[in-house]
């Protein structure tokens, strides 16, 4: 199973406002109808040095936002429990100084064979990619856990099984599953004990 982190398993209280109004100045009209990181994705031809500058100033925002992230309703006791019947991976686009203090706060660090960040790729089939192969586990026996529908298309590239949670995610976008609460997955994936 892949998780990915912010609305899935958590909830990340970040202002993106005042990330893209910090961010506004370096990357201008490219944050025009884009998240923050297709805006960064787009500009490719920033070299290393200023796409880390550009990640520093999420990572700040991110850092504080996880001192007050709390987890969706049964992640915490989903994570520890599948953990013990399947081998778990996380995909996000935050960052990795965020991504671990949240995992490491909630005790559900370990739970985690691979965690793959921004930093590894802006591309969540890239991610998916690279969590599958650094388990060890092929694409079509994945279970991608997200909550968009980037996310179901992500897992798609990959011929992944995909489940949608949370209320944001539609029934018509097509997902294997779908789930409003974590606890209908649960019931999906783990053996009663």
């Amino acid at each position: 199973m892949i998780f990915d982190l912010d609305g899935t398993l958590f909830d990340l209280p970040v202002d993106w406002r005042a990330v893209r109004t910090e961010l506004a100045p370096a990357l201008g009209d490219r944050l025009d109808g884009a998240s923050v990181f297709q805006a960064i994705d787009k500009a490719s031809a920033l070299g290393s040095p200023e796409r880390q500058k550009l990640f520093s100033v999420i990572d700040a925002h991110e850092l504080a936002a996880a001192e007050k992230t709390e987890p969706i309703d049964g992640a915490v006791d989903l994570l520890r429990s599948a953990s013990a019947q399947y081998p778990l991976a996380l995909v996000t686009m935050q960052g990795r100084p965020a991504c671990v203090r949240i995992l490491e706060r909630h005790g559900v660090f370990k739970c985690f064979r691979a965690v793959r960040t921004r930093e590894d790729s802006l591309d969540r089939a890239d991610q998916l990619r690279d969590a599958c192969d650094a388990v060890g586990l092929l694409y079509s026996e994945v279970l991608f856990v997200g909550d968009k529908q980037s996310d179901l298309e992500a897992g798609r590239k990959l011929s992944a099984t995909v489940a949608l949670v949370g209320k944001r995610a539609k029934e018509d976008w097509g997902p294997d599953f779908l789930f409003r609460e974590l606890q209908g997955l649960r019931d999906l994936v783990l053996s009663p004990s």
